[in-house]
């Protein structure tokens, strides 16, 4: 069951396409990162630049430098809308659902959800009886581990508890030969407690309030010459009094809060997110360093959400809510260099901003099996911002400056219709056409800013989809096929400009990404079944003009004359997929069997924003994962022995040029043995 249409209701009975992972197969996966699940969902891409993270879907999403910049993909925890790029770095636990929808979803998800959106639900205490646990997982590859323990208990007979708590203290997989150490290492600790009351049958409240602090020692990044293949050592730690890595602590809590009235729900959501974050990137990666780039981050976040949702069963059923939230977000940018003589800057952006919606979705059942859904959402958004940038010592790169503050005030109404029909108890097909959009903003961290470049606008996003969802042979065979087109305007990208040697953001391309997804499942005998989820997507700029030229260009190319129309996006595959088989059956005496295997594959995709052909282009690659699990039939105890990249592939998410080629690397095989205790 999942709830991406904001009710509870199953995945075969949703006109979307979408994919769902549940905590149980993260859990005997070993994912416990956004990192390690991106492999497991086609069209799904999570990854890493110096300065940012970025999540794709379909091909479509949000890459750049520029931290201030909203995700095209909306990232959605316990119902908490959390846009900011580092809210991927807490560990991912005790998860119940984790829900990946593709496309807009700008009517009922709203904000932001242009190309995309994620849910991560977590896990509910058990009213009705106490439930205790933990894993242990030790990692023979990094020599490392990750623990994972919970406790769920009635408290009385209207308030109960869990307690889960994450503990990971891994070693990375580039060794540092300056330092001794192998990076980058990772030293977090995540707590959440979640406490529900039920007063009476008409009432229900979730309290979840999570804490995270999160430790990395180095990076991922390593040098070469271009042409010359990558090797998993670096030299790399820093420099001008910075050592390379990344530090964050944050806060998050939601307190949604269900009325019954009559035969209509009303929900209260109230939700508060913040944390503080320093990332240390050296630019070079290279011992002595020549520049090191900074990010000082702050942010908070206060969000309340009304909604009221009628009973199911009805000719017509409704669904109408009120969203309100306001940000308030800091980033400090140092930057430190031996260039052009020496010496340090730093920028200082400042941002406040303020988001009002209304939404509702009305679905009438026409007749028995047919359906009219109709979705809209009306958004204001309001920022203003301001930026510095200040010499610290040396010979500036650049004079310093100060930009006053400018205000942004944009609306959005992005509507969907679809219409769904059941052709038979288990088949049912649909139409979509949807808008989505993601709000404008401000250049947050580019020494070359003017006043003139400092906003940039907004962007929109049109699709058109329709899909079948199946089931046969009594719901052993599932089925599920979409076909889609979704056309970006306004998309926000940012330029490499080698004469300022730095990024400029701005709104100068439109993109178009067409493709087809099935899933296919198939439970042949009792205990084993195979599944497989493949994506094909030909995502490519319609119109890009000023676009920096490329690797390879003729000298006579320039910006000004410069169009990327035709080009594939940068981190596009047009192929994606898993394959995965799985076996249970019992032993005897009380103890089961469970083996996994899964094959994940991606074709090759643009990996440097030059296209470079020699450095820029990660190709096509398939990697493999199993797992041999034995513990008792009843699942009170588990051991398993789990592989990861069984064959020990090689591949790189991002790469750029600063005095050389610059890799970022992904993580090659792993072997971990995880115990599993449930009471």
């Amino acid at each position: 069951m999942l709830t991406a249409q904001r009710r509870t209701e199953r995945l075969q009975d949703v006109p979307i396409s979408l994919q769902v992972m549940t905590g149980e197969n993260l859990e005997r996966s070993g994912a416990s990162t956004f990192a390690a699940i991106k492999d497991m969902v086609p069209s799904l891409q999570i990854q890493s630049t110096p300065s940012n993270k970025y999540i794709l879907v379909r091909g479509l999403g949000t890459v750049s430098p520029n931290p201030s910049l909203d995700q095209s993909v909306s990232l959605y925890l316990d119902g908490l809308y959390a846009g900011r790029n580092r809210q991927v770095n807490p560990p991912l636990y005790d998860i119940a659902r984790f829900e990946v929808y593709r496309g807009p979803q700008g009517a009922l998800l709203g904000k932001n959800t242009a190309s995309g959106a994620i849910s991560v639900v977590t896990r509910d205490p058990n009213p009705n009886r106490a439930e205790y646990g933990g894993d242990a997982l030790y990692n023979f590859s990094r020599q490392g581990i990750d623990l994972f323990g919970f406790a769920s208990s009635p408290l009385t007979d209207t308030l109960s508890a869990r307690l889960a708590l994450k503990y990971t203290n891994m070693p990375g997989y580039v060794h540092n030969t300056v330092t001794g150490k192998d990076n980058p290492k990772t030293e977090d600790f995540s707590g959440r407690l979640t406490l529900k009351f039920s007063p009476s049958s008409d009432v229900d409240a979730v309290l979840k309030v999570q804490i995270d602090r999160l430790r990395t020692s180095g990076t991922n990044f390593v040098t070469s010459a271009p042409g010359v293949k990558p090797v998993y050592e670096s030299n790399a730690i820093g420099g001008f009094g910075y050592t390379a890595g990344d530090r964050q602590n944050g806060e998050n809590g939601t307190l949604k809060i269900d009325y019954q009235l009559g035969g209509a729900t009303l929900s209260s959501i109230s939700g508060y997110a913040a944390y503080r974050g320093r990332q240390v990137s050296p630019a070079s990666q290279r011992n002595p360093e020549l520049l090191v780039a900074v990010y000082d981050e702050d942010f908070k976040q206060y969000s309340q959400e009304l909604r009221l949702t009628s009973e199911t069963g009805k000719p017509i059923e409704y669904i109408f809510g009120l969203y309100y939230d306001h940000s308030k977000y800091f980033v400090g940018s140092p930057l430190a260099y031996a260039l052009a003589g020496g010496g340090a800057v730093e920028g200082k952006f400042n941002q406040d901003s303020d988001t009002y919606s209304a939404y509702g979705q009305l679905t009438w059942h026409v007749s028995e099996g047919l359906r009219a859904l109709g979705s809209l959402r009306y958004t204001n958004t309001l920022k203003d911002a301001d930026f510095a940038l200040i010499s610290v010592s040396g010979t500036p790169l650049k004079a310093p400056f100060s930009i006053p503050r400018q205000e942004r005030s944009e609306v959005h109404v992005d509507p969907s219709i679809t219409l769904q029909a059941d052709v038979s108890r288990d088949v049912m097909v649909y139409a979509t056409y949807a808008r989505g959009s993601k709000s404008g903003g401000f250049v947050s961290n580019t020494r070359t800013v003017t006043p003139a470049t400092f906003s940039f606008s907004p962007e929109q996003s049109r699709n058109i989809e329709a899909g079948i969802k199946s089931q046969f042979f009594d719901r052993r065979v599932t089925v599920n096929l979409s076909a889609y087109s979704t056309k970006v305007t306004d998309l926000q990208v940012s330029t490499y400009v080698p004469a300022l040697a730095t990024f400029v953001t701005n709104n100068a391309a439109s993109a178009t990404s067409k493709g087809v997804e099935g899933t296919l499942e198939i439970a042949p005998a009792t205990g084993f079944r195979l599944s497989s989820s493949i994506a094909y997507a030909d995502v490519t700029y319609d119109d890009y003009p000023g676009a920096a030229c490329l690797a390879g260009a003729p000298p006579s190319c320039t910006p000004a004359t410069n169009n990327l129309a035709g080009y594939p996006l940068f981190g596009s595959s047009k192929w994606s997929g898993t394959v995965q088989g799985n076996y249970e059956t019992s032993l005897g005496s009380g103890l089961r069997l469970a083996l996994q295997g899964t094959m994940m594959f991606r074709s090759s995709f643009v990996s440097s924003f030059d296209y470079s052909p020699v450095y820029g282009i990660q190709h096509a690659y398939q990697k493999y994962d199993a797992s041999i699990e034995i513990g008792s039939e009843d699942d009170r105890w588990t051991v398993a022995l789990i592989g990861r990249n069984l064959t020990d592939k090689r591949t790189e998410s991002f790469n750029y040029v600063f005095a050389g080629v610059v890799h970022a690397l992904e993580e090659p095989r792993s072997i971990a043995i995880q115990t599993r205790l449930r009471f």
